[in-house]
């Protein structure tokens, strides 16, 4: 009974994960007969390959690379073979690393030289295996190091004695027979322990040839079955394969066990954990593989096996796609018929030339076609999404596409099946995410709805949009973690703990008495607790105030309202501390549907230091003003913004330039600057008299007045080739907000009607400025992204009710804040 084990680079990279990865290896061993097969430390192989690409180019790096490689190496070994246990380390060079440093050392200056000397052509790629090689021969013997430091009668053996391969040097074929015979005979006299470079073998003349990047899961897959091994573990950084990459899909869960076609696909498909090609040597074994995580080694991961019972479908998403064009006159039907057969996910798309695969297939590809086809980058900006279903009628074409269009992502390419229960499509670059989740919900099947919903302005022009992308969501898939509870206005409130229907909330509101706040969540408190998410679809002060006592009260508060996150500085650190405890999604307040605060979070994550901003950040100014320089009088601007429902229902809020001074404010807190509103120099649209109306018709019949002098300005402008735009600027050192005159092809001027354009220069986007465009304003947009955050926050509760953290929604007693007695607030 022999096991494999194999280490990828964060598994022996990272000191906690090596030390639980050495742990692991000793309870193995002292159950039977184990290989280990281990990676590069994480970011040695990526070390390599720069270390490649500049000797390609004439540059010595060889002696500082093989400096920085010693180093870290000796590091590791200190800390994970301490003295006190044996480890042979008084000597110089313990693990025996300084052979392969100094070989690595001399092949990259020598290769430096030649490049030198005949001008940079292409170097034999038998050099670079070499090198790139060379991060799994110093990791093997650090870890046998490690292991014998133990006790353990452990040994580095280098792949190249026992695997064998053939063809492209970086992206070798494994030649099953050779290596059954070399591993037989190595066997009886191997060590007892041996630890195995993966990622290599050795060509026919002895040459070292590499598997792919990842191909260390390939090394451990052709040993097991060269040695009829029965049991492969994988281990990695992630708990099994996943039905998404989480990073794109937080609701996605682990699978409990895989049949190999499915994994196999996944893997093809570009599903991060395992290499394309790794259950292919275990097709006719009996071998089971196992995925698991190395810093939770007690937790069983996904076993694949056959038989073994696929309990869900799977989506990936993210991918590049390759076009694979006939070089032999092969009709691409034929070529299309050839790649399935051989399990490698592939379609023919209209129009596009050849066949697509996931780029993450490409060696598969290359393998099955053995030179019959051209290798091309696939469409430019498209990325692949993929589900994979349980079995062959799991999923169908038609079925992807509705869940695609009903979240609103175009396809580049239109869904189709790749392989028996397989539908590929393409969509841009950035709808991956979102389709990604739209799939999953579609076909993963997330439990029964389980967080609570309360809507705030339900019949405002949000709140209705938001009502139906609920009540479509409802028709579409009861099983979205979502339950409208409550909802209220002004004017009426209803509840319903077990779930209210959304398209019937308005008739019900219209029949039903007000209730402030604190009586919907006093009556909702007469449950049994649940997470619980308040939207706050309005334009309310009162409302906004109150956030951070909610989210401190453990409610998720998803908003609209600008007012919180524009709120005086102490009260928005306020804000800012509860929604460290408790989830705050405010992704609508700048920019509607765009994502504009999440950019600026993640270049501050980055460390990414934001200079100056412009951007227009009015959809509805935008509009005017695009209309008046149509030739539209200005008063004719507004109203027809206001007909079509992208202005506030009184207009001024918008010409005053107070909201834009908002979205500015809280895209500089965002970004990390402590700024108040005082700190923002807004100038209006109009002059200020003008907006002292009491109500919208007062105010279109006011600005006619100021009609002749606004088309004047637009046409002085005009004369001076330049375009008036409403723009809201920080310079680094000021915040300002009005009326500018920029050359026509500037991106803000060139903004379409209704459009919102952020250009955001840092210190990695100076020459180039980071440009987000597109519509800001409408209550379908902010509606739509309103509903993705809802979503978020819901995903987000759940996951902390799992883990037993989610706090106490409310209890019976009615709900007081933290300032003082309940009060009845004035929704807008």
């Amino acid at each position: 009974m022999i096991t494999i084990l194999k280490f990828g680079g964060t598994s022996v990279g990272e000191r906690p994960r090596a030390r639980r990865a050495l742990a692991v290896v000793a309870r193995a061993h002292a159950r039977g007969r184990v290989v280990v097969v281990v990676s590069a430390l994480a970011g040695v192989t990526n070390a390599l390959v720069r270390a490649c690409a500049l000797a390609a180019r004439g540059e010595a790096t060889g002696a500082r690379l093989a400096d920085a490689l010693r180093r870290r190496h000796a590091r590791w070994l200190a800390a994970l073979a301490p003295r006190e246990h044996g480890a042979p380390h008084d000597r110089p060079d313990p693990a025996g690393l300084e052979p392969v440093l100094a070989a690595l050392a001399s092949r990259l200056d020598s290769l430096a030289l030649r490049a030198a000397a005949d001008g940079g052509r292409a170097h034999d790629p038998h050099d670079q295996a070499w090198i790139l090689a060379a991060g799994e021969r110093l990791s093997a013997r650090n870890f046998a190091t490690a292991l014998a430091s133990r006790g353990l009668p452990a040994a580095a053996v280098d792949a190249s004695q026992v695997l064998a391969a053939s063809g492209d040097p970086l992206e070798a074929d494994p030649d099953a027979g050779t290596t059954r015979v070399r591993a037989l005979a190595w066997w009886p006299d191997a060590p007892a322990l041996p630890v195995v470079t993966g990622f290599l073998a050795a060509d026919p003349s002895g040459r070292t040839v590499l598997f792919g990047r990842g191909g260390s899961d390939l090394s451990a897959t052709v040993l097991a079955a060269a040695l009829d091994a029965s049991r492969v573990e994988i281990w990695t950084d992630t708990d099994g394969v996943l039905t998404a990459d989480p990073r794109l899909e937080p609701a996605a869960r682990r699978h409990a066990a895989l049949d190999p076609t499915t994994a196999s696909a996944l893997a093809r498909l570009g599903a991060r954990v395992l290499h394309a090609r790794t259950l292919e040597p275990l097709a006719r074994t009996r071998t089971e593989l196992f995925v698991r995580d190395s810093a939770r080694p007690g937790r069983r991961g996904t076993r694949v096996a056959r038989g073994a019972r696929t309990a869900s479908a799977s989506v990936v998403g993210g991918g590049a796609l390759t076009r694979v064009v006939p070089a032999d006159g092969t009709p691409a039907l034929a070529l299309l018929r050839r790649l399935r057969a051989r399990g490698v996910p592939a379609v023919a798309p209209a129009l596009t030339g050849g066949v697509l695969v996931p780029e993450s297939a490409t060696a598969c590809a290359r393998a099955t076609l053995a030179g019959a086809a051209k290798f091309a980058p696939g469409p430019e900006g498209a990325r692949l999404v993929a589900v994979a279903g349980r079995h062959a009628n799991d999923v169908d074409p038609g079925e992807t596409a509705v869940a695609l269009a009903a979240a609103g992502v175009a396809t580049v390419i239109a869904p189709e099946s790749a392989l028996p229960g397989v539908v590929l499509a393409a969509v841009a670059e950035r709808d991956t995410e979102t389709a990604v989740r739209a799939l999953h919900e579609a076909f993963v099947r997330p439990r029964r709805a389980e967080a609570d919903v309360i809507l705030a302005g339900a019949r405002g022009g949000v709140g209705r949009a938001l009502l139906a992308r609920l009540a479509l969501a409802a028709a579409r898939d009861g099983r979205r973690p979502l339950r409208l509870v409550a909802a209220f206005d002004t004017r009426g409130a209803v509840f319903d703990p077990q779930g209210l229907a959304p398209s019937a909330v308005e008739a019900a509101l219209a029949a039903s008495p007000p209730a402030a706040l604190d009586e919907v969540l006093a009556r909702l408190g007469r449950r049994h607790g649940r997470p619980l998410v308040l939207v706050d679809a309005t334009a309310s002060d009162d409302l906004a105030a109150r956030h951070a006592e909610l989210l401190v009260s453990g409610i998720a508060v998803v908003t609209a309202n600008k007012r919180s996150l524009a709120a005086p500085l102490p009260l928005w650190r306020a804000l800012r501390d509860a929604a460290r405890r408790t989830p705050l999604f405010a992704s609508t307040t700048v920019g509607a549907g765009l994502p504009v605060l999440a950019t600026v979070r993640a270049l501050r994550t980055r460390g990414d230091a934001l200079w100056t901003v412009r951007a227009a950040l009015s959809g509805t100014l935008s509009f005017v003003l695009a209309a008046a320089q149509d030739g539209l009088p200005l008063s004719k601007a507004v109203a027809l913004a206001r007909e079509r429902g992208l202005s506030e229902p009184h207009p001024a809020a918008d010409l005053s330039g107070a909201d834009v001074a908002r979205k500015l404010l809280i895209v500089l807190r965002e970004s990390g600057l402590p700024l108040d509103a005082d700190d923002v120099r807004a100038e209006a649209l109009v002059p200020a008299a003008l907006l002292d109306t009491p109500d919208a018709a007062s105010l279109l019949a006011a600005l006619e007045t100021h009609d002749a002098a606004f088309a004047g300005r637009i046409e002085a402008a005009r004369g001076r080739g330049r375009r008036l735009v409403y723009q809201a600027a920080w310079d680094g050192l000021r915040a300002r907000i009005g009326l500018a005159e920029v050359d026509p092809l500037d991106p803000i001027a060139r903004a379409r009607a209704g459009e919102n354009v952020v250009l955001l220069r840092t210190a990695l986007h100076d020459e180039v400025p980071l440009v987000i465009a597109g519509p800001g304003a409408g209550a379908d947009v902010t509606a739509a992204g309103l509903h993705g955050d809802l979503l978020a926050a819901a995903r987000a509760l759940l996951r902390r009710a799992r883990r037993g953290r989610n706090a106490p929604v409310v209890n019976a007693r009615p709900f007081r804040g933290v300032g003082g007695p309940a009060h009845d607030p004035a929704w807008a």
